[in-house]
């Protein structure tokens, strides 16, 4: 996945992610379907400490689904 700088460049979305001290996700989800941002095998790419807010409700059914959630802190 590749991110669109206001310059028009382009960049892995993992660069970014890995740059950042807060990640906000809100993205609509297809939940048969979802996009995973952060693969298990790149978790050591996250900043030590960073802070993931992963809006979890944002889904195409609307169903608010919180068992399925976790909790995940960086602590390097």
């Amino acid at each position: 996945m590749v991110i669109i700088e206001h310059d028009g460049s382009e960049r892995p979305l993992l660069d970014l992610i890995s740059e950042s001290e807060i990640i906000i996700s809100g993205t609509y989800q297809d939940t048969d379907d979802p996009i995973n941002y952060v693969n298990e095998d790149e978790k050591s790419c996250l900043r030590p400490g960073a802070l993931i807010i992963d809006e979890g409700v944002i889904v195409k059914d609307n169903i608010l689904d919180f068992k399925t959630a976790k909790l995940f802190i960086t602590t390097r």
